[in-house]
Protein backbone atom coordinates (compact mmCIF):
# COMPACT_ATOMS: atom_id res chain seq x y z
CA UNK A 1 0.00 0.00 0.00
CA UNK A 2 1.54 3.51 -1.25
CA UNK A 3 1.91 6.33 1.35
CA UNK A 4 -1.05 8.18 -0.18
CA UNK A 5 -3.47 5.45 0.35
CA UNK A 6 -2.22 5.41 3.38
CA UNK A 7 -2.25 8.83 4.24
CA UNK A 8 -6.21 8.78 2.82
CA UNK A 9 -7.48 5.88 5.49
CA UNK A 10 -5.74 8.36 8.51
CA UNK A 11 -7.56 11.47 7.19
CA UNK A 12 -10.95 9.93 6.85
CA UNK A 13 -11.03 8.05 9.94
CA UNK A 14 -9.86 11.66 11.30
CA UNK A 15 -12.32 13.09 9.40
CA UNK A 16 -15.32 11.28 10.95
CA UNK A 17 -13.89 11.60 14.22
CA UNK A 18 -13.85 15.66 14.11
CA UNK A 19 -16.76 15.83 11.56
CA UNK A 20 -14.81 17.90 9.23
CA UNK A 21 -12.90 16.70 6.57
CA UNK A 22 -9.27 16.16 6.77
CA UNK A 23 -6.24 15.97 4.12
CA UNK A 24 -2.78 16.90 5.27
CA UNK A 25 0.51 15.63 3.70
CA UNK A 26 2.50 13.05 5.46
CA UNK A 27 4.93 15.37 6.71
CA UNK A 28 1.81 17.82 8.11
CA UNK A 29 -0.23 14.68 9.27
CA UNK A 30 2.78 13.43 11.36
CA UNK A 31 3.45 17.10 13.33
CA UNK A 32 0.14 17.75 13.68
CA UNK A 33 -0.93 14.25 15.25
CA UNK A 34 2.21 14.32 17.43
CA UNK A 35 0.97 17.70 18.23
CA UNK A 36 -2.48 16.79 19.53
CA UNK A 37 -1.06 13.55 21.08
CA UNK A 38 1.58 15.55 23.81
CA UNK A 39 -0.99 18.22 23.84
CA UNK A 40 -4.03 15.65 25.27
CA UNK A 41 -1.74 13.87 27.17
CA UNK A 42 -0.32 17.08 29.26
CA UNK A 43 -2.61 20.00 29.20
CA UNK A 44 -6.11 18.15 28.23
CA UNK A 45 -5.72 15.31 30.51
CA UNK A 46 -4.20 17.34 33.96
CA UNK A 47 -7.49 19.29 33.81
CA UNK A 48 -9.80 16.62 33.16
CA UNK A 49 -8.13 14.56 36.18
CA UNK A 50 -8.28 17.74 37.90
CA UNK A 51 -12.12 18.05 37.22
CA UNK A 52 -12.92 14.28 38.15
CA UNK A 53 -10.74 14.76 41.45
CA UNK A 54 -12.13 18.11 42.72
CA UNK A 55 -15.50 17.00 42.19
CA UNK A 56 -15.84 13.49 43.51
CA UNK A 57 -13.57 14.63 46.50
CA UNK A 58 -16.19 17.44 47.30
CA UNK A 59 -19.13 15.23 46.99
CA UNK A 60 -17.39 12.41 48.96
CA UNK A 61 -16.62 14.65 51.96
CA UNK A 62 -20.32 15.92 52.01
CA UNK A 63 -21.66 12.26 51.93
CA UNK A 64 -19.09 10.59 53.99
CA UNK A 65 -16.16 12.77 55.38
CA UNK A 66 -15.88 14.07 59.13
CA UNK A 67 -19.53 15.64 59.71
CA UNK A 68 -20.74 14.50 56.45
CA UNK A 69 -24.53 13.15 56.04
CA UNK A 70 -23.66 10.08 56.22
CA UNK A 71 -20.50 9.38 58.02
CA UNK A 72 -19.97 5.85 59.38
CA UNK A 73 -22.31 4.36 57.37
CA UNK A 74 -21.21 3.35 54.57
CA UNK A 75 -24.31 1.06 53.12
CA UNK A 76 -26.60 3.62 53.51
CA UNK A 77 -24.31 6.66 51.74
CA UNK A 78 -24.04 3.82 48.63
CA UNK A 79 -27.60 3.19 48.98
CA UNK A 80 -28.78 6.72 48.88
CA UNK A 81 -26.63 8.05 46.74
CA UNK A 82 -26.30 5.48 43.89
CA UNK A 83 -29.90 5.44 43.50
CA UNK A 84 -29.69 9.33 43.52
CA UNK A 85 -27.35 9.80 40.92
CA UNK A 86 -29.17 6.96 38.39
CA UNK A 87 -32.20 9.56 38.82
CA UNK A 88 -30.19 12.56 38.04
CA UNK A 89 -28.58 10.32 35.16
CA UNK A 90 -31.86 9.58 33.51
CA UNK A 91 -33.23 12.94 33.67
CA UNK A 92 -30.14 14.37 31.82
CA UNK A 93 -30.48 11.63 29.21
CA UNK A 94 -33.99 11.86 28.78
CA UNK A 95 -33.68 15.89 28.39
CA UNK A 96 -30.38 16.38 26.57
CA UNK A 97 -31.95 16.87 23.09
CA UNK A 98 -35.16 19.38 24.46
CA UNK A 99 -32.62 21.03 26.14
CA UNK A 100 -30.40 21.22 23.00
CA UNK A 101 -33.71 22.49 21.58
CA UNK A 102 -34.28 25.04 24.04
CA UNK A 103 -30.80 26.61 24.02
CA UNK A 104 -30.67 26.82 20.10
CA UNK A 105 -33.25 29.98 20.41
CA UNK A 106 -30.76 31.78 22.16
CA UNK A 107 -28.09 34.42 21.45
CA UNK A 108 -24.75 32.59 20.82
CA UNK A 109 -23.42 34.35 24.08
CA UNK A 110 -26.40 33.35 26.11
CA UNK A 111 -26.21 30.14 24.60
CA UNK A 112 -22.30 29.67 25.53
CA UNK A 113 -22.51 30.34 29.30
CA UNK A 114 -25.89 28.36 30.05
CA UNK A 115 -24.91 25.45 27.90
CA UNK A 116 -21.28 25.39 29.78
CA UNK A 117 -23.66 25.92 33.23
CA UNK A 118 -25.17 22.66 31.37
CA UNK A 119 -22.19 20.78 31.09
CA UNK A 120 -21.37 21.74 35.03
CA UNK A 121 -24.00 20.30 36.58
CA UNK A 122 -24.60 17.24 34.27
CA UNK A 123 -21.17 16.55 35.43
CA UNK A 124 -22.02 16.77 39.56
CA UNK A 125 -25.11 14.62 38.56
CA UNK A 126 -21.77 12.14 36.49
CA UNK A 127 -19.44 12.27 39.11
CA UNK A 128 -22.34 11.40 41.80
CA UNK A 129 -22.72 8.11 39.89
CA UNK A 130 -19.63 7.48 39.59
CA UNK A 131 -18.04 8.26 43.36
CA UNK A 132 -21.49 6.34 44.48
CA UNK A 133 -20.81 2.87 42.61
CA UNK A 134 -17.26 3.19 43.53
CA UNK A 135 -17.37 3.28 47.25
CA UNK A 136 -20.48 0.58 46.90
CA UNK A 137 -17.77 -2.01 44.70
CA UNK A 138 -15.36 -1.61 47.85
CA UNK A 139 -17.84 -2.75 50.02
CA UNK A 140 -18.55 -5.55 47.82
CA UNK A 141 -16.12 -6.84 46.31
CA UNK A 142 -12.76 -6.32 48.54
CA UNK A 143 -10.36 -9.20 47.26
CA UNK A 144 -8.06 -8.95 44.87
CA UNK A 145 -9.78 -12.03 42.60
CA UNK A 146 -13.18 -10.90 43.16
CA UNK A 147 -11.94 -7.52 41.62
CA UNK A 148 -10.91 -9.32 38.75
CA UNK A 149 -13.59 -11.51 38.14
CA UNK A 150 -15.50 -8.24 38.29
CA UNK A 151 -13.50 -6.90 35.36
CA UNK A 152 -13.50 -9.77 33.42
CA UNK A 153 -17.38 -9.96 33.42
CA UNK A 154 -17.91 -6.39 32.69
CA UNK A 155 -15.59 -6.95 30.16
CA UNK A 156 -17.53 -9.38 27.98
CA UNK A 157 -21.09 -7.63 29.08
CA UNK A 158 -19.80 -4.54 27.38
CA UNK A 159 -18.33 -6.38 24.27
CA UNK A 160 -21.81 -8.17 24.11
CA UNK A 161 -23.25 -5.01 24.25
CA UNK A 162 -21.23 -3.38 21.73
CA UNK A 163 -20.00 -0.63 23.81
CA UNK A 164 -16.21 -1.55 24.98
CA UNK A 165 -15.08 1.86 23.55
CA UNK A 166 -16.71 3.23 26.35
CA UNK A 167 -14.36 2.54 28.63
CA UNK A 168 -11.65 4.61 26.70
CA UNK A 169 -11.64 8.02 28.22
CA UNK A 170 -9.17 11.18 28.39
CA UNK A 171 -6.27 11.53 27.38
CA UNK A 172 -7.22 8.90 24.82
CA UNK A 173 -10.16 10.29 23.90
CA UNK A 174 -11.49 13.72 23.77
CA UNK A 175 -14.66 15.55 22.86
CA UNK A 176 -14.75 19.38 21.20
CA UNK A 177 -17.59 21.68 21.88
CA UNK A 178 -17.25 22.99 17.96
CA UNK A 179 -20.47 20.82 17.32
CA UNK A 180 -24.28 21.51 16.50
CA UNK A 181 -25.28 19.11 18.89
CA UNK A 182 -23.38 20.44 21.95
CA UNK A 183 -25.99 19.44 24.96
CA UNK A 184 -26.82 15.94 23.33
CA UNK A 185 -25.61 12.73 25.40
CA UNK A 186 -24.73 9.57 23.61
CA UNK A 187 -26.80 7.14 24.53
CA UNK A 188 -27.38 3.24 23.86
CA UNK A 189 -30.08 4.09 21.32
CA UNK A 190 -28.71 7.81 20.44
CA UNK A 191 -29.78 7.13 16.78
CA UNK A 192 -33.02 5.97 16.95
CA UNK A 193 -36.00 7.19 14.75
CA UNK A 194 -37.65 9.55 16.18
CA UNK A 195 -40.19 9.75 13.76
CA UNK A 196 -41.97 6.26 15.23
CA UNK A 197 -45.32 6.53 16.73
CA UNK A 198 -45.60 7.92 20.41
CA UNK A 199 -45.93 4.79 22.35
CA UNK A 200 -43.19 3.04 20.08
CA UNK A 201 -40.88 6.06 20.63
CA UNK A 202 -41.28 6.37 24.48
CA UNK A 203 -40.75 2.42 24.99
CA UNK A 204 -37.33 3.28 23.37
CA UNK A 205 -36.87 6.20 25.24
CA UNK A 206 -37.05 4.12 28.62
CA UNK A 207 -35.14 0.97 27.12
CA UNK A 208 -32.73 3.63 25.83
CA UNK A 209 -32.15 5.16 29.29
CA UNK A 210 -31.78 1.72 30.87
CA UNK A 211 -29.70 0.14 28.80
CA UNK A 212 -27.25 3.68 28.90
CA UNK A 213 -27.11 3.35 32.82
CA UNK A 214 -26.36 0.18 32.91
CA UNK A 215 -23.53 0.55 30.37
CA UNK A 216 -22.34 2.80 32.74
CA UNK A 217 -22.49 1.03 35.47
CA UNK A 218 -20.49 -1.49 33.84
CA UNK A 219 -18.04 1.00 32.86
CA UNK A 220 -17.56 1.82 36.33
CA UNK A 221 -16.67 -2.01 36.98
CA UNK A 222 -14.13 -2.10 34.48
CA UNK A 223 -12.33 1.25 35.49
CA UNK A 224 -12.66 -0.30 39.41
CA UNK A 225 -11.09 -3.67 38.38
CA UNK A 226 -8.47 -2.11 35.98
CA UNK A 227 -7.69 0.57 38.70
CA UNK A 228 -7.48 -1.68 41.69
CA UNK A 229 -5.14 -4.25 39.87
CA UNK A 230 -3.04 -1.62 38.72
CA UNK A 231 -3.00 0.13 42.12
CA UNK A 232 -2.18 -3.57 43.63
CA UNK A 233 1.00 -4.12 40.88
CA UNK A 234 2.30 -0.60 40.98
CA UNK A 235 5.51 0.08 43.99
CA UNK A 236 4.04 2.62 46.70
CA UNK A 237 5.07 4.73 49.97
CA UNK A 238 7.06 3.66 51.51
CA UNK A 239 8.98 2.00 48.87
CA UNK A 240 9.63 4.81 46.55
CA UNK A 241 8.75 8.82 47.23
CA UNK A 242 5.44 10.41 46.75
CA UNK A 243 6.72 11.55 43.36
CA UNK A 244 7.81 8.38 41.94
CA UNK A 245 5.03 6.99 43.29
CA UNK A 246 2.94 9.34 40.83
CA UNK A 247 5.27 9.12 37.93
CA UNK A 248 5.49 5.66 37.34
CA UNK A 249 1.66 5.35 36.14
CA UNK A 250 1.97 9.03 34.31
CA UNK A 251 5.02 7.42 32.51
CA UNK A 252 3.29 4.38 31.70
CA UNK A 253 0.19 6.17 30.82
CA UNK A 254 2.07 8.07 28.42
CA UNK A 255 3.87 4.74 27.08
CA UNK A 256 0.50 3.00 26.69
CA UNK A 257 -1.23 5.67 25.16
CA UNK A 258 1.29 5.89 22.66
CA UNK A 259 1.67 2.51 22.23
CA UNK A 260 -2.41 2.31 21.58
CA UNK A 261 -2.19 5.30 18.71
CA UNK A 262 -0.17 3.40 17.23
CA UNK A 263 -1.60 0.40 16.97
CA UNK A 264 -4.96 1.77 15.80
CA UNK A 265 -2.94 3.44 13.08
CA UNK A 266 -1.82 0.16 11.94
CA UNK A 267 -4.81 -1.81 12.19
CA UNK A 268 -6.79 0.94 10.95
CA UNK A 269 -4.86 0.65 7.52
CA UNK A 270 -5.01 -2.59 7.65
CA UNK A 271 -8.58 -3.19 8.33
CA UNK A 272 -9.92 -0.45 6.35
CA UNK A 273 -7.50 -1.13 3.68
CA UNK A 274 -8.73 -4.67 2.98
CA UNK A 275 -12.76 -3.31 3.77
CA UNK A 276 -12.94 -6.15 6.58
CA UNK A 277 -16.59 -7.06 7.57
CA UNK A 278 -17.64 -5.77 10.97
CA UNK A 279 -16.03 -9.20 13.03
CA UNK A 280 -12.84 -7.70 12.28
CA UNK A 281 -13.95 -4.13 12.86
CA UNK A 282 -14.97 -5.15 16.16
CA UNK A 283 -12.05 -7.01 16.87
CA UNK A 284 -9.86 -4.40 16.11
CA UNK A 285 -11.48 -2.23 18.10
CA UNK A 286 -11.24 -4.21 21.59
CA UNK A 287 -7.47 -4.36 21.20
CA UNK A 288 -7.18 -0.74 20.51
CA UNK A 289 -10.01 0.33 23.59
CA UNK A 290 -7.66 -2.40 25.78
CA UNK A 291 -4.83 -0.26 25.54
CA UNK A 292 -6.85 3.21 26.00
CA UNK A 293 -8.50 1.98 28.91
CA UNK A 294 -4.79 0.88 30.74
CA UNK A 295 -3.36 4.20 29.50
CA UNK A 296 -6.59 6.07 30.54
CA UNK A 297 -5.89 4.26 34.05
CA UNK A 298 -2.60 4.74 34.86
CA UNK A 299 -2.94 8.85 34.04
CA UNK A 300 -5.95 8.86 35.85
CA UNK A 301 -4.41 7.31 38.96
CA UNK A 302 -1.03 8.88 39.00
CA UNK A 303 -2.01 12.16 37.96
CA UNK A 304 -4.79 12.27 40.89
CA UNK A 305 -2.26 11.05 43.48
CA UNK A 306 -0.08 13.80 42.13
CA UNK A 307 -2.71 16.56 43.16
CA UNK A 308 -3.54 14.65 46.36
CA UNK A 309 -0.06 15.09 47.44
CA UNK A 310 0.78 18.02 45.95
CA UNK A 311 -2.14 20.62 45.96
CA UNK A 312 -2.85 22.14 49.49
CA UNK A 313 -2.88 18.63 50.95
CA UNK A 314 -3.83 20.03 54.60
CA UNK A 315 -6.79 21.66 53.27
CA UNK A 316 -8.77 19.37 51.51
CA UNK A 317 -12.22 21.16 50.97
CA UNK A 318 -10.06 24.35 49.50
CA UNK A 319 -7.77 21.89 47.49
CA UNK A 320 -10.40 19.72 45.58
CA UNK A 321 -12.57 23.15 44.94
CA UNK A 322 -9.21 24.80 43.35
CA UNK A 323 -8.79 22.00 40.99
CA UNK A 324 -12.24 21.29 40.29
CA UNK A 325 -12.69 25.24 39.53
CA UNK A 326 -9.09 24.99 37.45
CA UNK A 327 -10.23 21.70 35.71
CA UNK A 328 -13.89 22.78 34.65
CA UNK A 329 -12.87 26.21 33.55
CA UNK A 330 -9.91 25.64 31.65
CA UNK A 331 -11.64 22.90 29.94
CA UNK A 332 -14.16 25.41 29.04
CA UNK A 333 -11.80 27.66 27.78
CA UNK A 334 -10.01 25.31 25.15
CA UNK A 335 -12.87 24.37 24.32
CA UNK A 336 -12.77 20.77 25.41
CA UNK A 337 -15.67 20.81 28.36
CA UNK A 338 -17.80 18.31 26.22
CA UNK A 339 -14.65 16.00 27.45
CA UNK A 340 -16.59 16.32 31.04
CA UNK A 341 -19.75 14.44 29.75
CA UNK A 342 -20.62 10.64 30.01
CA UNK A 343 -22.25 8.87 27.20
CA UNK A 344 -22.04 5.47 25.15
CA UNK A 345 -19.35 5.06 22.81
CA UNK A 346 -20.32 2.20 20.28
CA UNK A 347 -18.27 -0.58 19.15
CA UNK A 348 -17.00 -0.83 15.25
CA UNK A 349 -20.03 1.13 13.88
CA UNK A 350 -20.26 1.90 10.20
CA UNK A 351 -19.37 5.64 9.14
CA UNK A 352 -18.12 6.11 13.41
CA UNK A 353 -14.01 6.49 13.88
CA UNK A 354 -11.63 4.22 15.99
CA UNK A 355 -11.79 4.74 19.70
CA UNK A 356 -8.51 6.46 20.41
CA UNK A 357 -9.36 10.01 19.49
CA UNK A 358 -6.70 12.60 20.92
CA UNK A 359 -7.41 15.54 18.25
CA UNK A 360 -7.47 18.45 18.98
CA UNK A 361 -5.26 20.94 16.96
CA UNK A 362 -5.94 18.72 14.20
CA UNK A 363 -10.25 19.48 14.34
CA UNK A 364 -9.16 22.91 13.15
CA UNK A 365 -6.95 22.35 10.25
CA UNK A 366 -8.88 22.26 6.49
CA UNK A 367 -6.65 21.53 3.62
Amino acid sequence: MNTNKFNSIICADIGRCVGTEIALSSGKLALWLGLDFLFTQTVINVLHTAAWRGVWNIIDIVFSGEGGLFEDAAYTDSAVTCCAGIILNIVIYVSSKTIQRILEKLPKPLFWIISRLFTAIYFIFYMLLWRSFWNLLYLLIPTVLSKLIAFLVSTLLLCLAGCFNSNIGVPGSIELDNTDEYCVIYTYLSSMDEKKSPFVRYGLMLADVFCTVIIEILVVFCWFGTYEIIVYTLPAQPSVSQLVECLIPIMLGVVSGAVAFLVQLVILVWVEGKRSGWIQRRAAHFVIACLGLLSTIFHWYGMWTFLDYYIMPQHPISSNMVTAGVGILGLTLLGASRSLHGGVARDGQPGDGYPIQPYFFISRIIE
